[in-house]
Parts: structure tokens; C-alpha cells; sequence
């Protein structure tokens, strides 16, 4: 008898196993798959997943339907997963208000969503809700936050160390030249955090040498165009992987460049003004180029100024034409 149930309860064990090793086998049939490469969309498509993976797109007479659920998406269109590259999730903290705000974006297509720097300790459970499909969510990434001593005055800073002292936590840490940067990368890594944000009032020397430190220990780097008094350029060559917004670039060719976050030196248009892009962003945008640093434009945070611009446009050509 208890031979009999030691080989039942090794059944049920290798069965378990075995079921483990064998995620379920689903196709979806009969899709135009438009793959976001510019390329033709390609109808008569399907796509195999087995468990959270997608292990082939190929056309319908060449899936093998054999052991697999077959979901049929005639009439339907089918995209590559969306990205928002830059959201704020936890500024200020209100997980119900998150929860609500990633549902919709997993409904509406997005997959993914790099969370630019809040508490983290509300956003790291919200990631880890999402991780274990607690919650519908796209896969959350998010940053630890370094920033000059200057910029902790900003009243967000406040919001997302509620009990602790702006600058003083593992992901919103003041860095001058005088910061263990050792330190300071480990403490930002110990958050769980995917990246460093470099936001404020910091010179480029001190820039690079984060960033160096952060490659040093494996975490990539993230950071504002202009992190002032450091300009693009400055990003660029510290190395970082990711530039945000694409508005402050322009800084590059402004003859007047803010000397801090707090100073709100407008950008000079004037380089602008014929048309052409000026030889200072072409060159930015070349060196980027050549190494692989990726730009997270952001260009809906300045929608407004693109509308009073277009409706300027059109007054100056209705301005322009005889009566």
C-alpha cells in the first residue's frame, strides 16, 4: 500500500513536470499583420504562442494546427506591442489611480511603460503586481532618480519621499562631486530600480562619471536633454543610453544656455528661423547616431505649443497672400 502511494504521489509529480515543461499552444489565425517595419501588411497571417511567448508569425497554410487552441482574428488587424517610453506613475503616489491608468494602456495596445522617476516604492509594487498578473498591467520599467543638491527644492520631491528627506533616499539621491558614487549606484540599484535618471543641475564632468560608475555596475542611464548647466552634448558624450524630450535639444545651438534647472532661459529660435536645422543639432544628432543612444522624444508633453504654432503658421501665410 504505501509503495502504491509513493508511485502515485511520483505520477502526479512528473505530470506536474511535465505540464510545466509544456506551456499552453495557442494560434491566432487569419490576422493582416502590420509589423511596423514599413513594409506591406501581410494578411493570412498567424501567430503561434506557447504560454507568454510568441514563438513564430508565419502565414496560415503553414501553421501546424495539431494540439493547438485556435483563435480566429478574420477581419482583424494585428500591431507590434506599444511602448510609452516616459510616464510618471507614482508623482504623487495613488496606486487605485495607476492601476486604472495601466489597464487602460494594456487595453489599448501598450506592453510596456517606463515609469521616469516617482516613488518607487509604490511603483516597484505596482511592478510587481503586474509581473505576477495580480493586476492587468503592461510590464512595468522604472528609474532611481540623481539630481544636484538644488533641484530637492522642487515641491514633486516632496511628494514622492513622503517620511524621508528629499535627496537623502535610494531613488531620489542629491550627487555633487563630492557623492561616493559607488555608493550612490548601488543604492540606486538596491531599489530594484532598471535605470538611473540624471534630471538636474549637474556639469557634464559629473555626468560622465556616473554614468561610467552605472555601465560600471550594469545599470543603464537615463536623463533629461539639457540636465543644466550640462547640455546635450555633455549627455552625449558621458555616454548615456537614453535622452529625454526632444524640446531641449535646441539648447545645443542657443547662443544663451541656462546655468541651472530653476533658471528659465528660453530656448533662442533664432538658429531656427530659415528652416534648416543648424549645424549644431546635426552634429548632436549624428554623434547619437554613431553611438546608439536612443531618444525618448516625449513631443505630446509639448502639443500645445505645436498647436499655437500651426495656428501662427497659417495666420502669417493668410497675412502673406493678396487680396
Amino acid at each position: 500500500m504505501r509503495r502504491g502511494f509513493l508511485g502515485c504521489l511520483l505520477l502526479l509529480s512528473s505530470t506536474a513536470i511535465a505540464t510545466e515543461a509544456t506551456p499552453e499552444r495557442t494560434i491566432y489565425r487569419h490576422a493582416v499583420l502590420i509589423d511596423g517595419t514599413g513594409a506591406p501588411a501581410r494578411p493570412g497571417t498567424s501567430i503561434v504562442v506557447e504560454g507568454e511567448r510568441i514563438v513564430a508569425v508565419l502565414p496560415d497554410a503553414q501553421a501546424d494546427m495539431r494540439g493547438a487552441r485556435v483563435v480566429d482574428l478574420q477581419g482583424r488587424h494585428v500591431i507590434p506591442g506599444l511602448i510609452d517610453t516616459h510616464v510618471h506613475l507614482a508623482t504623487p503616489p495613488d496606486a487605485d489611480a495607476a492601476r486604472k491608468t495601466l489597464r487602460r494602456q494594456l487595453y489599448s495596445g501598450v506592453t510596456a511603460v517606463r515609469s521616469m522617476a516617482d516613488d518607487v516604492r509604490s511603483v516597484g509594487e505596482l511592478s510587481r503586481q503586474a509581473l505576477v498578473g495580480e493586476i492587468p498591467s503592461p510590464d512595468i520599467h522604472y528609474a532611481a532618480l540623481m539630481a544636484g543638491p538644488g533641484f530637492f527644492k522642487d515641491p514633486r520631491t516632496i511628494a514622492v519621499t513622503r517620511g524621508r528627506t528629499p535627496g537623502q533616499t535610494p531613488w531620489m539621491q542629491a550627487i555633487d562631486e563630492r557623492t561616493d558614487l559607488v555608493l550612490a549606484v548601488a543604492m540606486a540599484r538596491g531599489t530594484s530600480a532598471d535605470g538611473i535618471k540624471l534630471y538636474a543641475d549637474m556639469p557634464g564632468p559629473l555626468l560622465a562619471r556616473i554614468t561610467a560608475e552605472a555601465h560600471r555596475q550594469g545599470i543603464p542611464v537615463w536623463a533629461h536633454a539639457a540636465v543644466f548647466p550640462a547640455m546635450p552634448a555633455d549627455d552625449v558624450a558621458a555616454g548615456m543610453d537614453v535622452i529625454s524630450h526632444s524640446c531641449p535639444l535646441a539648447y545645443q545651438a542657443s547662443a544663451r544656455k541656462p546655468a541651472s534647472y530653476h533658471e528659465r532661459t528660453p530656448v533662442d529660435e533664432a538658429p531656427f528661423n530659415d528652416g534648416a536645422m543648424p549645424a549644431p543639432i546635426t552634429d548632436l544628432f549624428a554623434s547619437m547616431a554613431a553611438r546608439g543612444i536612443i531618444l525618448d522624444a516625449t513631443n505630446l508633453v509639448y502639443v500645445r505649443h505645436v498647436e499655437e504654432y500651426a495656428r501662427d503658421r497659417k495666420a502669417r501665410r493668410r497675412a502673406a497672400r493678396p487680396d
